[in-house]
């Protein structure tokens, strides 16, 4: 429940004039971390926080993309107090793809970010500067594509990524023949029958045999499913093959967490992914420590990279065991001569 003081900041806030009511199942879905400030400061700090948690509420079905809180590694933004600025955390936070807002209480002289909000804020400026961030993170997800190679396999996945990326009015595609999926520009979603999106989950659909053309009739009157969704199982599905470009021998770690709230994969798939987010590991490493199958392991890779969640390193191995010399005796003898042979200890 909303006290006195915030509705009366939220309610007199509003001098933007209206604002655009879009449909929920035209939206993407963004998250956002409110980091709770130190202990010991006054309690300005908390209050703006609890303002703009307020406002997220407030502001359901009103922005383009549909703005949850969660923790600060699943956020694509993290909101955090001027004060605690020098926190290392935001560095790291940066440094995998996510956008920081900084809230001050103070004058603007202290204000040193580029996405900052001075409390106490008006609701259209934070309206405003949420608009602002869903364009850096659309656009981002767009320069971060990786480039899919042009063959039979990933052509579909090669058509999703082109038009996600595109900006400007909403536009239809839906597949050349049937079962038809149709799929909305921008990355703004999909839809499919019940049996055509159980079939895209369990790979039983070819879609790498479907082409995607414009289309002025999308389905009318249904709900969307994120485009994540498809793109995800698209690309797990399209090749038992790494991709062009990844190696076998090479060692992967997750950048960030993909969205599993619509994916929902297996359990040996999220042990994976808890894997490659904490040390880096080829694909035979991964699939022995996350108790998968080789092949399994491939596509997962392959779907994570597709989606820009992967960053590539030399795998971490633990150094190789000596063997403990005998002490003495014909084995020092021994060991000796093959050094001097040049065989090793």
């Amino acid at each position: 429940m909303l006290d006195r003081t915030l509705c009366w900041l939220l309610l007199n806030s509003f001098n933007a004039g209206p604002m655009q009511n879009i449909a929920l199942s035209n939206r993407r879905d963004r998250r956002i971390a409110l980091l709770k400030p130190k202990a010991g400061r006054d309690g300005k700090a908390a209050h703006a926080m609890q303002l703009l948690n307020s406002m997220l509420w407030a502001f359901k079905g009103t922005t383009r993309s549909a703005w949850e809180t969660s923790g600060p590694e699943e956020a694509d933004v993290v909101v955090f107090h001027a004060d605690d600025v020098k926190d290392d955390r935001l560095a790291y936070w940066r440094a995998n793809g996510k956008l920081a807002v900084q809230i001050t209480t103070g004058d603007q002289a202290g204000l040193t970010d580029r996405h900052a909000l001075i409390y106490p804020f008006r609701a259209a400026q934070a309206f405003a500067l949420l608009e602002r961030l869903d364009e850096e993170l659309q656009s981002a997800q767009v320069s971060a594509n990786p480039a899919i190679p042009a063959t039979a396999s990933w052509e579909f996945v090669e058509s999703l990524q082109q038009f996600r990326g595109q900006s400007g009015p909403q536009s239809w595609s839906v597949t050349a023949r049937k079962p038809f999926v149709w799929v909305c520009s921008g990355g703004a979603g999909y839809f499919a029958d019940a049996p055509t999106l159980l079939a895209i989950r369990q790979g039983a659909l070819s879609l790498e045999a479907q082409r995607l053309i414009p289309t002025v009739t999308p389905p009318v009157e249904v709900p969307l499913r994120p485009e994540a969704e498809l793109s995800w199982f698209a690309a797990y599905n399209a090749s038992p093959e790494l991709l062009p470009g990844l190696s076998a021998t090479a060692g992967y770690r997750l950048s960030r967490w993909p969205d599993f709230g619509s994916i929902h994969p297996p359990t040996g798939q999220i042990r994976a992914a808890a894997l490659l987010a904490s040390q880096s590991l080829d694909v035979s490493q991964l699939a022995r420590r996350a108790r998968i199958p080789a092949d399994e392991a491939v596509r997962f890779l392959n779907a994570l990279w597709v989606h820009g969640r992967l960053t590539a390193s030399m795998p971490v191995t633990a150094p190789a065991e000596r063997p403990v010399p005998a002490r003495g005796g014909f084995g020092s003898l021994l060991r000796k001569l093959r050094q001097h042979l040049g065989l090793g200890v």
